[in-house]
């Protein structure tokens, strides 16, 4: 995926040519490869479309007055990508990008905009791999209550890719009052239908993101970015 910056006469592009898909996300505008979903029935694929036309369906019948204390909200936050550059999010997508997070933590979906509250962060973000764990550390001794934390890899890669999103999924939820290390091996197996370790002798890299998600506003901190090679 890349960042696009438009200029001259051209501002916005959006939609498929010729494999490529132009479109505008919280990071701005973006392309990137289109994508075929392997399994486009999955039970994942399945329960995120029905998250998000639920959540669409339940703003196009929201009064005005609701909907702008959710455009309000996001005209007061100024976000930056990975880039470093700032960007704006709508009404529309701050309220999905909040109940999104609130639905994957089990929550009811907030009809009218919280406070901005974001979580508090977790400092350094490190992941320990051995032929036994894969082992979470954080600066915090354990998760803080109202908060969760979402954590991201990949499945095993050949190369060293720190910052490698790209086939990332969602591992777990580290729940509130969990303390760390945190053991994560047995979720990152069951998402790969797989075992861990790894055969011994593997040299092999796993790319890992975590934010921290507030219970009550949906809200979720930047992204920590880490990698680890196992021998």
């Amino acid at each position: 995926m890349a960042r696009v910056q438009f200029g001259g006469s051209v501002i916005q592009l959006n939609g498929s040519i010729a494999g490529n898909t132009f479109q505008r996300n919280s990071s701005g505008n973006i392309v990137r490869a289109r994508i075929v979903p392997a399994v486009p029935q999955s039970n994942l694929m399945a329960k995120t479309q029905n998250t998000s036309v639920s959540l669409t369906n339940i703003w196009q019948n929201e009064d005005l007055g609701t909907q702008e204390t959710w455009i309000y909200l996001a005209s007061t936050i100024d976000r930056q990508n990975r880039y470093g550059r700032h960007i704006k999010v709508s009404g529309f997508q701050l309220f999905k990008s909040c109940n999104s997070i609130r639905v994957l933590l089990g929550l009811p979906v907030l009809i009218s905009a919280p406070s901005y509250i974001l979580p508090p962060t977790f400092g350094d973000f490190e992941v320990s791999l051995d032929y036994t764990y894969m082992s979470i550390y954080t600066d915090q001794a354990a998760v803080p209550a109202d908060t969760s934390y979402i954590l991201y890899a990949t499945n095993l890669l050949n190369s060293f890719k720190p910052f490698n999103t790209a086939g990332q999924k969602q591992i777990c939820v580290i729940p509130s009052g969990s303390t760390f290390p945190f053991e994560a091996a047995s979720y990152w197996a069951a998402k790969y239908k797989t075992t861990w370790p790894p055969p011994h002798g593997s040299h092999v890299y796993i790319s890992f993101q975590m934010c921290a998600a507030n219970h009550n506003t949906g809200l979720v901190t930047p992204y920590a970015y880490t990698a680890n090679e196992l021998y």
